[in-house]
């Protein structure tokens, strides 16, 4: 999980965003499979007599159950994010819940009255309560933007979404401020600019 800002070489804020993790179904099922099929292969090492069997059934097992802790480590959860740019653009370099090919959702970011956090009720029961975090628009739209999540960790995310939003709206009206006073753009300020995975090369409102 990090928040994700972008600049301009001028000190600009370009883009605003967070990033953070969710657990990935398919492959959290496949875990659960090779932890099963690597139990069954070592029962079989056990009892069965033929001894080519068995020491198959024992190599197997260890494949299984390394496959297993390879998916714990490195793919049972794949990464989610949200950015919003100076355009009013809000992107989504790694797609949507149920979309992951959509990488852009439609319209403006000013069009945002809120970001909260919905129960998932196909998700939840009454000791494990899961929530998504949603994005609604003044047109009625709601957009949910993330997978279902422990509260505290979609809490964590309403919260760095809500400020990436603030700042940008904030950079948006400093921007704004310049051009109207005849200046063209900020006064200039040391600052890097950030290189964002999946985030396309921005413009430099100069």
């Amino acid at each position: 999980m990090s928040a994700i800002r972008q600049t301009s070489e001028t000190g600009q804020l370009l883009a605003a965003g967070y990033e953070w993790a969710e657990l990935y179904p398919p492959t959290r099922l496949l875990m659960w499979v090779s932890v099963a099929g690597g139990f069954f292969l070592f029962a079989v090492y056990n009892v069965d007599q033929n001894v080519q069997i068995a020491r198959l059934s024992f190599v197997g097992a260890l494949a299984l159950w390394f496959a297993a802790l390879m998916i714990y480590l490195f793919w049972l959860y794949r990464s989610r994010s949200l950015i919003f740019t100076i355009e009013g653009a809000m992107l989504t370099p790694h797609g949507l819940p149920g979309l992951w090919r959509r990488f852009e959702i439609e319209g403006n970011h000013s069009e945002i009255t809120s970001i909260e956090l919905m129960l998932d009720e196909e998700n939840s029961d009454e000791t494990n309560k899961n929530y998504r975090v949603a994005v609604y628009s003044q047109f009625g739209n709601i957009i949910r933007v993330s997978a279902p999540l422990h509260h505290d960790d979609a809490y964590r995310v309403q919260t760095q979404l809500k400020t990436a939003l603030k700042d940008m709206r904030e950079a948006i009206q400093k921007a704004k401020a310049f051009q109207s006073d005849g200046r063209g753009g900020s006064a200039p300020r040391p600052s890097g600019r950030a290189v964002i995975p999946g985030l396309p090369d921005l413009p430099d409102p100069r």
